[in-house]
């Protein structure tokens, strides 16, 4: 009888237990869905305070820092959202679509220098000649570009302008690029490309002036 006692007690108690846990664990649900629905409704300052909330107990997911970092970039504080994705990434380095939101990130606060090695990462591990390489390969050309090192720049733009036939920027960044990299032969080849697209380019005509005077 007293061991029957015993068990039933002990029964208690797990139940007990288990109720106790569950009911954090269910509001802690209930925030993480709210800060969800909250984001997809644009509602940026709710979300972030949902998340922060759901972070407090959950500090070892990367889930919540990647949301955040998230919000941040909506409102195009990228410099803020970098460290939230870097976070994110240390926690769990293959969290869908996080290495590109960390490299956009880097690309549009102007960390060029950081954003190339994430965009390597991503080129290497794309399909090649598929949408994703094409559009790695441009953001690698424009960072190049941006830093001012043409001659790394001009293989990328050169990619992307060959998958592009109709992409006039991407020529006039490749003409540049090729200009200040001292390939002058190379300039009147793409300047050639760019008349075929834009018969009257001004920008054009001065590319291939300075070329040919070089």
């Amino acid at each position: 009888m007293i061991g029957k006692l015993q068990a039933n007690w002990a029964v208690a108690l797990l139940l007990a237990a288990t109720s106790l846990y569950a009911q954090p664990a269910a509001q802690s649900d209930k925030l993480r869905q709210s800060a969800i629905a909250f984001e997809e409704q644009g509602k940026i300052a709710q979300s972030e305070e949902a998340w922060r909330a759901y972070l407090k107990t959950h500090p070892s997911l990367a889930e919540p820092y990647a949301h955040l970092g998230l919000l941040e970039a909506r409102q195009e504080h990228y410099k803020e959202a970098v460290p939230l994705y870097r976070k994110a990434l240390a926690l769990r380095p293959a969290f869908p679509g996080l290495r590109l939101n960390l490299a956009l990130a880097l690309f549009k606060a102007g960390e060029l220098k950081q954003a190339i090695p994430q965009f390597n990462i991503l080129l290497k591990a794309a399909p090649e000649n598929s949408p994703e390489a094409m559009r790695y390969k441009i953001l690698l050309g424009m960072a190049h570009y941006g830093m001012g090192q043409f001659v790394d720049a001009a293989p990328y733009l050169r990619a992307a302008a060959d998958a592009d036939a109709q992409n006039l920027p991407i020529r006039l960044a490749l003409a540049h690029s090729l200009l200040w990299s001292k390939q002058y032969s190379k300039v009147l080849e793409v300047y050639k490309e760019i008349l075929t697209l834009d018969p009257d380019s001004a920008e054009a005509d001065m590319l291939a002036g300075e070329a040919l005077d070089e």
